[in-house]
């Protein structure tokens, strides 16, 4: 049985903002809602994508394309009930989310393996007053899951293509599992109906919060600039500015540095370079919230090999042609590029903060050799680097084993 989302790209049925806005003109980031309910679904599971719309715009006929060649997974625009009873079977398990709704992932991977029928449900509360009622004491709160057979049957009703309505009206009549959510999720904005551009701001926020808390990777100087990394992230999300450009000036940066440090520029490619990380950092920011890939593994490779090829061209300027000194400044570097590969072949899992402090990147020892570069103790900013790098092997190898059980 496939698990199918069908999802409404349609305005909003009730809300201060309905009449106000169309759906193209809200966003959460550079998406559509429609398109990051996509997202999410794709996580959950969904095997087949249907979008809703009576007039589909050349946005979001460009949305669906992205989504399909990104996931492999059919995304199809659907506009009547004939075309839906086309594309879905009988044993189908349908997903179906409210439009505009954005709901917590784990919510929707809970949904996505219930038993058929079940939806999504919280308190009736002043914070989910504007959702829709199902009885004294709950209200919809934006999933649903129930038969392919189910939908086909409702579709088939003379004068009836109100679906959405609709389709919760009958799993609420069939019993529907009840998966009740807090309605602190809706207070926190984690649980949203976009009904103007000031819930699609706060849904933002509540987006990039939650990215925030989750990210276990970084060393400690990224752990205590990353509220300043949130708000960049945030500002840039806002700003509609699509996570790719920034990965790709990240490498063009990187190219950069390593020309200025050929140049004999040292302080001009630490900035370059570390300008290059900077921008990889924001686009795997704004990617996490917007639920898009990571930058291309390659490029990843390009922005810290040019990092540390800017290093070692100033360490071995620094080392005036002696061995000793050479391996001196080039050995911490090695170290520091074999700490990057080990991180990116075993993803951290550990959240514990602790753990931060083994780790030295390429960031890191930029900004601790560009700091030396500007008072005029390069030389000592390297012997740091060196210290730093050595501690952090050394935390890792002393580090007591994970507890059996």
């Amino acid at each position: 049985m496939r698990l199918v989302a069908l999802l409404s790209a349609r305005a909003p049925a009730a809300g201060p903002a309905a009449s106000a806005f169309a759906p193209d003109e809200l966003h959460i980031g550079v998406h559509l809602p429609v398109e990051h309910q996509a997202r999410q679904a794709i996580l959950a599971g969904a095997q087949l994508l249907l979008l809703r719309t009576e007039f589909p715009s050349p946005e979001l006929a460009r949305a669906a394309d992205r989504l399909a060649r990104e996931s492999g997974i059919s995304v199809l625009i659907v506009g009547d009930g004939p075309e839906l009873a086309r594309r879905i079977e009988k044993d189908d398990r349908i997903m179906m989310l409210g439009g505009q709704m954005i709901l917590p992932q784990p919510a929707m991977d809970e949904l996505a393996v219930a038993e058929v029928p079940a939806l999504l449900v919280t308190p009736t509360e002043p914070a989910t007053a504007h959702f829709e009622r199902i009885d004294g004491n709950h209200v919809w709160a934006g999933g649903l899951l129930i038969s392919g057979d189910t939908v086909l049957s409702t579709v088939d009703m003379l004068g009836e293509w109100d679906l959405e309505l609709t389709l919760l009206r009958r799993a609420v009549q069939q019993n529907a599992r009840r998966i009740e959510l807090p309605s602190v999720m809706a207070e926190s904005a984690r649980l949203v109906r976009i009904d103007e551009r000031a819930d699609a701001e706060r849904a933002l926020a509540a987006l990039t919060e939650g990215a925030g808390a989750d990210e276990k990777e970084g060393d400690a100087l990224s752990a205590a600039l990353a509220p300043v990394r949130r708000r960049l992230v945030a500002s840039l999300a806002g700003l509609q500015v699509n996570p790719s450009r920034l990965s790709w000036a990240g490498g063009m940066l990187a190219i950069f540095g390593i020309a200025a440090a050929s140049a004999d520029w040292p302080r001009i490619a630490l900035v370059i370079a570390l300008a290059a990380e900077v921008a990889l950092g924001l686009h795997d920011g704004c990617a996490r919230i917007m639920l898009r890939r990571g930058a291309p593994p390659w490029l990843q490779v390009l922005v810290k090999g040019a990092s540390l090829a800017v290093l070692g061209v100033i360490g071995g300027r620094l080392a005036q042609g002696e061995l000793l000194a050479l391996l001196g400044a080039l050995l911490p570097l090695a170290l520091v590029a074999i700490q990057a590969f080990a991180d990116a072949r075993n993803r951290p899992v550990s959240s514990d903060r602790s753990a931060r402090w083994t780790r030295l990147g390429t960031a890191t020892t930029l900004a601790i050799a560009l700091a030396g570069a500007m008072i005029g103790w390069t030389a000592d900013a390297f012997a740091l680097i060196g210290l730093c790098a050595f501690g952090t092997v050394a935390a890792r190898l002393l580090a007591p084993p994970p507890k059996r059980i």
